[in-house]
């Protein structure tokens, strides 16, 4: 027990990466609020044909409940990421002035979790009076909007609002780029989906889940939004079979072919296709494809002497 002149200690202090990962979670449920019906709706147009106007319409209005509890995980899955930039600085920062609490301090020793912290309001001007990188003020603009919104689901009914999954994705990317760097989103997604429950029972098959995503992403996202985001130029450069994820998919008995691999760097003279949903980079060659339909001259060695197209997928052995 540590006393300093009889005053005892605030203890069990979250770290900063205690806050991210606590955000993240939150973020990701938010994620997973959205993707879920909507990949369920991808599955019925697959089996079933496309799905006629009332359908999408009574879809789209179920929707909207789910996407305000995704606003509000969004929110509040942000400010954690918030707390964690300002813990960095200090986590005495986050705690708000109460005399009640300071006062028992002098009695006994006080978790962190029992202080009472700073308004969600104020975290994001804390931050930047105090930080040498502070947010953008685009960034707190819609923290402010995402704040009111959240308020609003949580305190109060509004039936004029609609909610729109594609908003609500982006400000979720948007919101992870500003907090912990461009093109994190899917690296963060991965270490959350490794630790779900289902990851327990049937082990590692998180990988089909990224490339279904980014699949629909694909569609839903700008090409400028995706070479933000993701890193994925899908207007001006071509995209390349990723032999990994081609694999899982087989592995799991899905008819995907994962085209998420893009040339790096992305000139003539490229030496590696990186993919980025699994974020894997494979060397390669440049040579015609010896599949004569075929015009892709990307080719891939695997370790069992096939040399692989990874335009059309076919192989064949290499000769010396």
């Amino acid at each position: 027990m540590v006393t300093v002149l009889g005053v005892r200690m605030i203890v069990d202090i979250p770290t900063p990466q205690d806050f991210e990962e606590h955000g993240l979670t939150i973020l990701n449920l938010a994620w997973d609020t959205i993707f879920d019906p909507l990949l369920s709706r991808v599955d019925l147009e697959i089996h079933a044909g496309e799905i006629d106007v009332d359908q999408r319409r009574g879809h789209e209005d179920a929707m909207q409940k789910p996407l305000a509890i995704a606003t509000a995980l969004v929110q509040q899955g942000t400010e954690l990421l918030v707390k964690s930039a300002i813990a960095k600085l200090s986590p005495a920062l986050l705690i708000s002035i109460d005399l009640p609490k300071w006062k028992k301090c002098a009695a006994q020793d006080i978790p962190f979790s029992e202080l009472r912290t700073a308004d969600a309001q104020d975290l994001v001007f804390i931050h930047n009076a105090l930080s040498s990188t502070p947010f953008s003020d685009s960034f707190i603009q819609k923290y402010h909007f995402m704040r009111q919104a959240r308020n609003v689901i949580f305190h109060s009914v509004d039936r004029s609002k609609r909610y729109a999954e594609k908003d609500v994705i982006l400000t979720i990317l948007e919101f992870t780029t500003e907090l912990l760097g461009k093109e994190c989103w899917f690296e963060k997604r991965s270490k959350y989906l490794e630790q779900i429950p289902d990851a327990a029972l049937c082990g590692d098959t998180f990988l089909l889940s990224l490339i279904r995503e980014f699949q629909l992403l694909q569609r839903l996202l700008s090409p400028a939004q995706l070479k933000l985001h993701f890193g994925f130029a899908s207007k001006r450069e071509r995209s390349y079979r990723c032999e990994r994820c081609f694999s899982e998919c087989v592995d799991c008995n899905h008819e995907l072919v994962p085209m998420t691999a893009q040339l790096r760097p992305s000139a003539k003279n490229a030496t590696h296709a990186y993919c980025v949903v699994c974020r894997n980079s494979v060397k390669i060659s440049r040579q015609k494809c010896f599949h004569v339909p075929c015009r892709g001259d990307v080719m891939w060695s695997d370790n069992y002497g096939y040399i692989n197209c990874l335009t059309c997928g076919e192989s064949s052995l290499k000769t010396d």
